[in-house]
């Protein structure tokens, strides 16, 4: 998994809002994205070449969620994600203040969540804390890696986007 420079003290769960040494539990790469906070790439064993795989991920606190909707922002963010052309986009909105947004937000907020997912076809997970957040990307990754592991025994699954290249082949 590829992650934006600015987040990896998020994803990796240390840092502010943990003390303890951790590791994440898949590999995580730092860079710039001009687009999201979170892509999957595949790494050819030979070649080292990388190719994105099909999603991105934007997270949100749930009260950036509410200014992001309420200047338009949300909006621009999702046009830009859909032509990005990765046909899996996913908003990961963290809870943060919620009874106070929900209070003065909810059904603003109810609202462009349907939308997101029924109208933009986006997926969207709501999760409880920066910890859910962690694990839903690593469950993410987890599918991802399965999904592109080599059929055993069979010589059309062994192509070179393997899981057996050392590291895991897949970022």
């Amino acid at each position: 998994m590829m992650i934006r420079v600015q987040d990896v003290v998020w994803i990796s769960g240390c840092g502010s809002e943990s003390k303890r040494s951790c590791q994440p539990p898949i590999r995580v790469l730092q860079r710039a994205l001009v687009l999201g906070d979170a892509i999957w790439i595949a790494v050819h064993c030979d070649s080292q070449h990388e190719v994105v795989l099909d999603l991105i991920v934007k997270r949100k606190r749930l009260d950036d969620l509410c200014a992001s909707i309420k200047d338009n922002r949300f909006e621009e963010q999702k046009a830009r994600l859909k032509l990005s052309g990765l046909r899996d986009p996913i908003y990961l909105v963290k809870a943060y203040n919620t009874q106070s947004n929900l209070e003065s937000y909810g059904q603003m907020i109810y609202t462009s969540k349907f939308e997101t997912m029924l109208l933009n076809n986006f997926q969207l997970k709501a999760t409880p804390d920066w910890k859910a957040s962690v694990e839903f990307l690593v469950r993410r990754s987890e599918v991802l890696r399965d999904l592109h592991q080599p059929i055993p025994g069979g010589v059309q699954g062994q192509g070179p986007w393997r899981d057996d290249c050392g590291d895991d082949g897949l970022g």
